[in-house]
């Protein structure tokens, strides 16, 4: 596609700081600017398409479901994504470290083998299934008449025994009203995963390469010589918690209240464009120099460890607060990248093994693999592509959004349980509730 632009900025050769449109016009192939755009260019471009996201792109992010790094490995059904998972723990993948890199104890199979089938264990003997929104309302539409049904994330001041009340649970649940009565539920389920594995042997004699230095590491062709220990462990954790309660519409009040928020921040500043550095051909000449003889060595060595681990909290329900389930911050930060960050994303880019990556299909596994082994949860894949499309073009763009949505329906009831007077707090879902649908619990 081809898309026309016309530049509006300051005239730097004008006095007055005149502003006014700029004649020139730029056509834009394959939905942006072309790579290595003059400093000049930038200075006098006004929000260039396309560094920042239309409205269209921003509110797809805000309603669609939030973005882990990195993505999850577990499964809504308990089990592991086995093709991804397949990627992450392969030979050499992003969650395995060897030392050196040569060190040959890397059993890929049996390690996706492993962790996988402790997972499903675990999920076939838990085998617990919460109430969802569905069969509740089935439930309730047996003996009563619903009149409403509003999604929830969760509860505060809870109702039951005195033991037992005045708590906040993160769930996800639904408050019912019938002709009588009002149905509150939640449910709140914490799937974890976690495994680790360690080897580590060596060759080292003490007794022979003390004597003879030279024979450092010879000795693994002397099998008693050889010494390998290991560990492996996998953790696998299923957790269900429901709650449910309801009051009568003869002892309670209802009112609602509804608050929204949204903030947009834009901005960019001038990069620095990377290059395949001019230290390059010193170091081809270093290597021509200095031969190296790992590889006559190297049958005889056996010296290192291997490392691997990896944890997915499935969907961190534990951690999560009533108030972080209702704000959502989507878009991209370059502000957040220190000097380190940039000059490991840049290497990747310059690198001849990796940089094709980028440019034949960065949307593909073995690039977001990559772009995950090499920044972890500090950067998404997504965020990392936009911030290649950034250091070609020569600029730092922060373009964030943050929309914050709290909802809530305020039951004040007579709770029989603790023979109290109480006020229970049901915030529902932004994402599903309207505020039409909120006022159908309009009841005195």
């Amino acid at each position: 596609r081809s898309v026309t632009i016309s530049k509006v900025g300051v005239d730097l050769n004008m006095g007055d700081n005149e502003v006014r449109p700029f004649d020139d016009t730029q056509d834009y192939k394959d939905g942006g600017p072309k790579t290595g755009t003059s400093s000049g260019d930038n200075i006098r471009t006004v929000f260039p398409f396309p560094l920042f996201a239309t409205a269209e792109v921003l509110v797809q992010k805000l309603s669609g479901p939030a973005v882990k790094v990195p993505p999850p490995v577990l499964q809504e059904t308990g089990c592991i994504d086995k093709e991804y998972f397949g990627m992450l723990a392969a030979e050499k993948g992003p969650y395995i470290t060897n030392v050196p890199p040569h060190f040959p104890q890397d059993h890929a199979a049996d390690r996706i083998e492993r962790c996988c089938k402790t997972q499903e264990i675990a999920q076939t003997v838990h085998g617990a299934v919460s109430l969802d929104l569905k069969a509740m309302q089935a439930y309730v539409a047996q003996t009563d008449k619903v009149v409403a049904c509003l999604p929830t994330i969760g509860y505060m001041n809870m109702p039951g025994p005195p033991n037992d009340c005045g708590g906040t649970m993160v769930c996800n649940g639904a408050v019912i009203l019938t002709e009588d009565r009002i149905f509150m539920f939640g449910s709140n389920s914490n799937q974890e995963a976690s495994a680790s594995d360690f080897i580590s042997g060596t060759t080292f004699c003490t007794y022979i390469c003390c004597c003879l230095p030279c024979c450092y590491g010879f000795c693994g062709c002397i099998e008693p010589c050889k010494v390998t220990s290991f560990n492996y462990k996998q953790v696998a954790l299923r957790e269900n918690k429901d709650f449910q309660d309801s009051v009568r519409l003869s002892t309670t009040k209802v009112s609602i209240k509804s608050t929204s928020m949204t903030q947009i921040t834009r901005e960019y500043t001038a990069g620095k464009i990377p290059s395949d550095g001019c230290c390059k051909p010193c170091c081809d000449l270093c290597f021509m120099c200095c031969t190296c003889c790992s590889g006559i060595c190297e049958p005889f060595f056996y010296h290192g460890s291997h490392t691997f681990q990896y944890s997915d909290d499935g969907s961190q329900m534990k951690n999560l607060t009533i108030e972080s389930m209702s704000e959502r911050t989507v878009g991209h930060d370059d502000m957040a990248w220190g000097l380190m960050d940039e000059m490991a994303l840049a290497s990747l880019l310059t690198d001849p093994k990796t940089k094709d990556l980028f440019v034949g299909n960065p949307d593909s596994p073995e690039c977001r693999v990559l772009l995950i082994k090499k920044f972890g949860s500090k950067f998404s894949p997504e965020q990392c592509q936009k911030k290649v499309l950034n250091l070609t073009m020569g600029l730092k763009t922060k373009d964030l959004c943050t929309r914050k949505s709290v909802m809530t329906i305020s039951i004040t009831h007579w709770d029989s349980a603790s023979q109290k007077i109480r006020t229970t707090l049901a915030v529902c879902d932004p994402s599903q509730v309207t505020p039409d649908d909120m006022m159908k619990f309009q009841v005195d």
